[in-house]
């Protein structure tokens, strides 16, 4: 080995070393916010906050020694690649260090801990949090895009309990003396912990990216077409959906009023076209595997769904778009067509296809 490379793998080295020591401090100040939060502990709360500032020098000095490397070595591909990721990365260590000291700050505006089930709440999504976090950290070190991309996908199963966060704390709001702003604070840990989350997957976005040169690819939805029988436009629109953009996610149908068989009509139009409608009788709204909180996207082609659907999950976007004649599947279908094609534009860009 040269004295050249020599002293770029000591630089590289060094790197890792620091981005490694930074992320081990992050993750503690997570663990004593959180702490802090549950004991209503207001001394490690301070300690919390004090120390979010030597995070945010790291997070700096960190950022300052990539633009050293660069301009020192003028690295290529992979260590271009990897300088690249740590920059990031600093970034997102600091955010996930502020959200400690978010947290932190909260247990001095709590009169009291929390009640017993935001306590359950905070303990799990807190749970959630540092195991995907621990778990992208050490895929970043190791270097392991495989890890990396085994922890992403696990990451996206804690996705709804938010949701369940939600709906508790207006529960709690309805039969509490607490404060509404305490219980706005609370919101705000929850807020946190769920961010956490997201800045880990990115981690895990940036391991597989420095070791392989991938890049994020665009995000997948649940969606799902809904009107009052679920037997016709809204399972045609669901079939148009699944041909023509596979790539955006899935795609399924109900209604609120399932009907008991799908209409004869848009049966014979779909098999002229040779689009494959769902299998089985029209599903209804609101059964296992169809409830509003369940998807990322709802579609309502009657514009009532709000009000014949339970409440949407935190995280569910209901679109309004009202068919012309839901009753002709030969113009549902170019509706249909024509809608998707503006929607997967704002939803994936130019190149959606």
């Amino acid at each position: 080995m040269s004295h050249y490379e020599e002293r770029l793998q000591e630089d590289l080295d060094r790197l890792h070393t620091t981005v490694q020591t930074l992320g081990d401090t992050v993750g503690l100040s997570m663990r004593n916010a959180v702490r802090a939060l549950l004991e209503k502990n207001i001394e490690l709360a301070n300690d919390v906050i004090i120390g979010d500032l030597a995070i945010n020098r790291a997070s700096r000095d960190l950022d300052r020694s990539c633009h050293a490397f660069v301009a020192r070595h003028l690295p290529t591909a992979g260590h271009l690649r990897y300088v690249s990721s740590l920059m990031r990365m600093s970034v997102m260590l600091e955010r996930i260090g502020d959200y400690a000291e978010t947290i932190s700050r909260t247990v001095q505006h709590i009169s009291a801990p929390p009640s017993e089930t935001i306590v359950k709440h905070i303990e799990f999504m807190a749970e959630q949090a540092f195991q995907v976090y621990d778990q992208a950290m050490k895929a970043f070190v190791a270097k392991s895009p495989d890890m990396a991309q085994s922890t992403h996908a696990l990451s996206t199963q804690f996705t709804k309990t938010f949701d369940r966060v939600i709906t508790d704390l207006s529960k709690e709001a309805d039969g509490s003396s607490r404060p509404a702003y305490e219980l706005f604070a609370l919101l705000g840990t929850f807020n946190r912990l769920e961010r956490t989350i997201h800045q880990s997957k990115n981690i895990c976005e940036e391991t597989v990216f420095f070791a392989t040169g991938k890049t994020k690819s665009r995000k997948k939805f649940d969606f799902i077409f809904v009107d009052e029988s679920g037997s016709g436009a809204s399972v045609l629109a669901a079939a148009i959906a699944s041909r023509s953009h596979p790539e955006a996610g899935t795609f399924t149908s109900a209604g609120w009023k399932a009907e008991e068989a799908l209409a004869s009509d848009f049966v014979a139009f779909a098999e002229g076209r040779g689009l494959e409608l769902q299998d089985g009788p029209p599903r209804a709204m609101g059964s296992v595997g169809f409830r509003p909180d369940e998807y990322d996207i709802i579609i309502d082609l009657d514009g009532k769904a709000r009000d014949n659907l339970s409440a949407p999950g935190f995280h569910t976007v209901i679109l309004v778009h009202e068919l012309t004649d839901k009753n002709s599947a030969e113009q549902v279908f170019e509706d249909i067509k024509d809608y998707l094609n503006d929607l997967m534009l704002k939803l994936r860009g130019e190149d959606w296809d």
